[in-house]
């Protein structure tokens, strides 16, 4: 499991953020929201995304979607934490 948790930051820091990358990683939690919510709770080092992260996450969309919330702030728990969930979803095999 750390290899998987280390490569997803390694993926995170190389990737330029973008505020259209941030609306993509939105829309395909969307999309794939059935899928996140049986597959929790999810683990990687350090973490455990469970029900009341969810709850977060969406708050954080909303005010994101809001504008009220920086790229920095949108980074840091929109789009990273999705990308670890994508990443903990495709290789458990939850996610094709």
């Amino acid at each position: 499991m750390r290899d998987l948790d280390s490569g997803v930051g390694e993926l995170v820091e190389r990737v330029q953020i973008t505020p259209e990358k941030i609306d993509r990683a939105i829309a395909w939690y969307c999309s794939h929201k059935d899928s996140i919510c049986m597959a929790l709770p999810l683990e990687c080092p350090g973490v455990t995304y469970g029900k009341g992260w969810l709850a977060s996450l969406e708050k954080n969309m909303q005010l994101w979607r809001d504008g009220d919330y920086s790229l920095l702030l949108a980074r840091a728990y929109i789009h990273g934490p999705l990308t670890r969930v994508y990443v903990l979803l495709r290789s458990s095999g939850q996610l094709f």
